[in-house]
């Protein structure tokens, strides 16, 4: 029989912030690497997992009378591995739905094996959820707190840490956690010792490795973003907690900037920042400055009214720079992904003509719609092209 300990707390705790931090980050991946349709399977199948292993503690419950912390420590182990795998296993399986009328056998063949490397982590986790809750089930209250305030903290640890070691490294962060699970609820001394170790050592090595990432490949062409990561055509990349952000070199005078892997996409276009040469030239030959002339459209029935605008999703920037050029006296541009803002300001910013550093700009990092709310602003034109997002975040 098991004797109840507070390090059950922190195991249920620390489990599930990486249960939680894997399913968030595994939605995230299946919008860049297939799409944001496809990536709520990923919650259905957490759920499905965990739910499989109370089914299956109910049929099979562990011997009252035995230790559970060995138990629970080879499925903290196991969890480790099992997460440890989803990376370098997705990028082996090009699993692309496109082609299954070509290669159905196949293409399903890859799902199966992705969907039960998705299925493992969250059965192991839930089994140890089962048995610690079924163990102790006096404490319940407490346990429950300490669950859900893992859970928590695995949600929210994902927005400053995805950036910076991107989703390959949050894996072996969980991996790490897993391990530390596994230390503390180890009965020998040695092992202690290693899976401590090892556990740093995994959280160190995507710290070393960033700006890069260890990270996941496309496994559809959206856009042509696959071929621009196997031509290594990518100038610039970021894992922004709302959208990845790819840049690509298309030209010497344009940039495509791809929204999760291609599910949407802007371009800069190269300018000199002279919006009256701009203003008499464009209309002639639209294709160097602008993507299409809807663009321009209210701008140019509006012009040099020192007409108030506000662009509700502006990405790389046409739209703005639409407005500057016929004669806007104020833009606010709303854009909901800060590594788009910071593009567009800082890496890009001479070369699209210092666009958003204009005295006439004011960037906002928001969404469109609580940005409304919260203003009691009275705009001349509001401009939107894309009303959704990607991101299943």
């Amino acid at each position: 029989m098991t004797k109840f300990s507070k390090r059950f707390f922190f195991v249920l705790s620390l489990t599930s912030l990486s249960t939680l931090m894997i399913e968030l980050v595994l939605a995230r991946v299946f919008d860049v690497i297939l799409t944001s349709n496809m990536s709520y399977m990923i919650v259905t199948c957490a759920v499905f997992s965990i739910g499989l292993a109370g089914i299956y503690g109910a049929l099979k419950p562990f011997p009252a009378e035995k230790d559970l912390r060995p138990f629970l420590s080879i499925l903290a182990l196991l969890f480790s591995l099992a997460a440890l795998l989803i990376l370098p296993l997705f990028n082996i399986l090009p699993f692309d739905y496109e082609k299954l009328i070509y290669t159905p056998v196949r293409q399903i063949f890859y799902f199966l094996i992705m969907y039960i490397f998705l299925v493992v982590p969250f059965f192991i986790t839930g089994t140890i959820f089962v048995n610690i809750f079924s163990s102790f089930s006096k404490k319940i209250q407490s346990l429950y707190f300490w669950d859900l305030a893992g859970g928590a903290l695995g949600c929210i640890i994902i927005l400053p840490l995805l950036p910076l070691i991107g989703p390959g490294g949050l894996l072996f962060l969980a991996a790490a956690f897993g391990l530390f699970v596994s230390a503390m609820l180890a009965t020998k001394k040695y092992y202690k010792y290693i899976t401590i170790i090892v556990g740093f050592i995994l959280i160190i090595v995507p710290l070393v490795r960033s700006p890069k990432y260890f990270d996941f490949k496309p496994h559809i062409n959206k856009r042509g973003i696959q071929t621009a990561h196997e031509e290594q055509n990518i100038e610039y990349s970021i894992w922004d907690p709302i959208s990845k952000i790819d840049v690509i070199k298309r030209s010497e005078t344009n940039k495509h900037v791809a929204y999760d892997g291609g599910s949407q996409s802007s371009t800069i276009f190269k300018f000199d920042g002279n919006y009256q040469a701009l203003r008499d030239t464009c209309l002639l030959d639209i294709k160097p400055h602008f993507w299409s002339r809807t663009v321009l459209a209210s701008h140019y029935l509006r012009q040099d009214s020192d007409q108030n605008v506000l662009i509700i999703g502006s990405a790389a920037g046409q739209e703005t720079k639409a407005a500057l050029m016929y004669g806007a006296s104020h833009v606010d541009a709303v854009e909901m992904v800060q590594a788009v803002v910071d593009i567009s300001t800082k890496n890009y910013a001479e070369f699209n003509g210092q666009i958003f550093n204009n005295d006439r700009v004011d960037v906002r990092v928001a969404e469109g719609r609580s940005f409304l709310r919260a203003s009691d602003k009275k705009y001349d034109i509001i401009q939107i092209f894309s009303n959704h997002t990607s991101s299943s975040m």
